[in-house]
């Protein structure tokens, strides 16, 4: 027994100072993840300061999750630093290949400081940020903005902690924040940073600097003002989609654009086939993912909620049955429309005949099957008539209308047929 207990000895006394050596001889460290600037491109993953066994990354984080590689291998089979699950304040050395992966999580953007001790496993992730700094209200004035130049009516912007947020139509034109609807102007604001337009800086009331942000073209438009990083995002909405219930599945470089109408730039269509599978909406093509997006309200599909890119949740919408759809998003209302067209409600039941359409995506010509000679009616998405007539071949000029969704009525002196939807690209 004498010799059993000396083996497993000198077995412990080997491997513990092994182990020890390893943490404290690092070569290198980086951060990856959602929450980095990166996103999980480990082959870009940053890398961090060294000060003897003390690893430390200065910079901007949004919320998401985060861990340390010890390289930028592109097949993560690598050593990494990963947060003690039960201690936040701790990492441990996870081994390559091994299943376990814990990860520190960041749940409030903004300018951080994060250190990691490699000999000790300490960790401290510091936001630098005085929350003290945020103004109670916040508003928008400016001739892009709804009311103009009219500050006692300026739009008023939504709180959301650090972060404030507003959707609506923007021209072309002006704009800036000030912080209350005083009328003589002698207030603070907060305006764009000349050198860097996606910053703002305090405009302290009474001062000469009065540097605006600039909208060249009209549409629908998410603003953000994040006062933890001091950054600025208004981007006109666009909707793509992507999924594998579509037919370009997960390539985002290659989502589908959804048509949006002239008249009321909040609402976006599309016509395709769809099959069993997940899908959701990127408001661009950014092939890394870390990007906004509209996704599935958790308790009513027929909602949906802005997703900053970067963030953890991920809720998507199901497609059951395959078919053509008429997918309809009002990201106004925030609410979503799948309409297949084999088993819908979408056809006004008044009507004794159905429209069949060559096409429901149109530029020119809209090309009614089946029928052709009938008079018809135009209306838009409001319902309002936009144009009328009658056709002796079937074909419908359609080139004087704008970019959006329209209803088609039309009868043959026999029938009444029910209104159809067509996109005009």
């Amino acid at each position: 027994m004498k010799k059993v207990y000396l083996i497993i000895f000198a077995l412990v006394i080997i491997i513990l100072p092994i182990s020890k050596s390893f943490a404290s001889t690092v070569d290198s460290l980086f951060i990856v993840g959602g929450a980095t600037p990166i996103g999980w491109d480990i082959t870009k993953a940053i890398k961090l300061k060294q000060n003897g066994n003390v690893y430390t990354y200065e910079g901007n984080l949004v919320v998401g999750e985060f861990k340390f590689p010890v390289n930028r291998n592109s097949d993560w089979n690598q050593n990494m630093y990963m947060k003690n699950p039960d201690n936040d304040t701790e990492a441990y050395l996870h081994i390559g290949g091994q299943p376990d992966d814990n990860k520190w999580k960041i749940i409030e953007a903004g300018n951080y400081t994060v250190t990691i001790d490699v000999a000790t496993l300490y960790v401290e992730i510091i936001l630098n940020f005085d929350p003290s700094s945020v103004p109670a209200q916040l508003y928008m004035v400016g001739d892009a903005t709804p009311n103009g130049w009219a500050i006692d009516k300026a739009v008023q912007l939504a709180k959301s902690g650090n972060t404030f947020i507003w959707d609506g139509l923007l021209k072309p034109g002006s704009f800036k924040f000030p912080v209350n609807r005083n009328t003589d102007w002698g207030q603070n604001m907060y305006m764009c940073n000349a050198s860097d337009s996606t910053k703002f800086y305090k405009h302290i009331g009474g001062a000469s600097d009065d540097v605006q942000w600039k909208v060249k073209e009209a549409g629908w438009y998410h603003v953000e003002l994040n006062f933890a990083l001091s950054a600025i995002k208004y981007q006109p909405i666009q909707i793509y989609m992507v999924g594998s219930a579509t037919s370009i599945g997960w390539d985002i470089s290659n989502a589908i654009q959804f048509s949006q109408d002239a008249d009321s730039s909040f609402l976006f269509s599309s016509y395709e086939y769809l099959v069993p599978g997940e899908l959701k909406f990127p408001i661009n093509q950014q092939t890394d993912w870390a990007q906004d997006m509209y996704m599935k309200d958790t308790n009513d599909t027929t909602k949906m909620y802005y997703h900053t890119g970067g963030a953890a949740d991920d809720s998507k919408w199901k497609i059951g049955v395959a078919g053509w759809y008429d997918i309809n998003v009002d990201v106004k209302n925030f609410k979503v429309e799948f309409i297949n067209a084999a088993t819908s409600g979408n056809q006004i039941k008044a009507y004794s005949k159905e429209i069949m359409l060559l096409s429901n995506m149109v530029d020119e010509k809209l090309v009614v099957t089946y029928i052709n000679q009938f008079n018809y009616q135009m209306f838009n998405i409001t319902g309002a008539m936009l144009k009328e007539g009658n056709s002796s071949n079937g074909i419908i000029n359609v080139d004087d209308l704008k970019t959006g969704i329209y209803l088609l009525k039309l009868n043959d002196n026999k029938n009444s047929y029910a209104a159809v939807k067509f996109i005009k690209k």
